[in-house]
């Protein structure tokens, strides 16, 4: 596999994670889920953060970057604190405590659209899931290396 191989799989990989995303009783919105995860996902890698931080990692804008956090904190995905070193600012970190919304995302299975991309083909669409499921532990497995030097 080749780089571009990669970043199409993941575009595609990205689609897919979208269209599985529960919708029901999201109010409209012109910040598309794509970018709200985008953002959830920097923010489980790197709360607690900043707007600002978040905007240098994801290159969105701040517009973009306030109104999704804005959509995280109104679903209780999210949670902001004056920051104690910079009162200007507010740090924004994971609730311990899974919001109603994030445990329904947590509990909703890719299966479904997994078979629309793929095919009706169970076996195959097991086999998927379960070679992306290891590449999930794998990833994590390998963030925890790098963040511990490889101590632990």
């Amino acid at each position: 596999m080749n780089p571009m191989e990669l970043f199409v799989l993941a575009r595609r990989l990205t689609r897919i994670a979208v269209e599985a995303m529960p919708t029901e009783g999201l109010a409209p919105s012109s910040t598309s889920h794509a970018l709200v995860m985008t953002v959830a996902a920097d923010l489980q890698e790197h709360a607690p953060t900043t707007i600002t931080e978040i905007v240098k990692r994801t290159e969105f804008s701040q517009s973009q970057v306030s109104e999704a956090v804005a959509r995280l904190r109104a679903a209780g995905a999210v949670e902001g604190a004056t920051d104690t070193t910079d009162r200007r600012r507010t740090k924004l970190t994971v609730p311990a405590l899974a919001s109603p919304r994030s445990q329904q995302t947590a509990n909703t299975s890719i299966s479904p659209v997994l078979h629309q991309h793929f095919g009706a083909d169970s076996t195959r669409v097991g086999e998927l899931l379960a070679a992306l499921k290891a590449l999930v532990e794998d990833a994590h497995d390998g963030e925890h290396h790098r963040a511990t030097g490889g101590l632990g």
